[in-house]
């Protein structure tokens, strides 16, 4: 399984413990020992938690963050990502 950078639809999915997700999620966890996302990605996450007040969540979220690689973004890699 090929390094991935999770969107937000994906990491949502995964905080909602869809099942297809989670089991996505723990094969590629026990390939890559990491999720990678963006800032983005995250900005928008612990926005929707707070939003709704999802304390418990947003907790969970920021644990598996602190475990995770997030990634800033910079012109660079945004060009590069939208080339491929």
């Amino acid at each position: 399984m090929a390094p991935t950078l999770l969107d937000t639809d994906t990491l949502s999915f995964f905080l909602r413990r869809e099942p297809q997700v989670v089991a996505q999620a723990t094969a590629y966890l026990a390939e890559h020992r990491r999720f990678a996302l963006s800032l983005v990605s995250y900005y928008e996450i612990v926005g929707g938690l707070m939003h709704r007040d999802a304390h418990r969540q947003l907790v969970a979220f920021l644990r598996l963050a602190d475990e995770s690689l997030v990634l800033p973004l910079t012109r660079e890699s945004v060009t590069a990502s939208a080339a491929s």
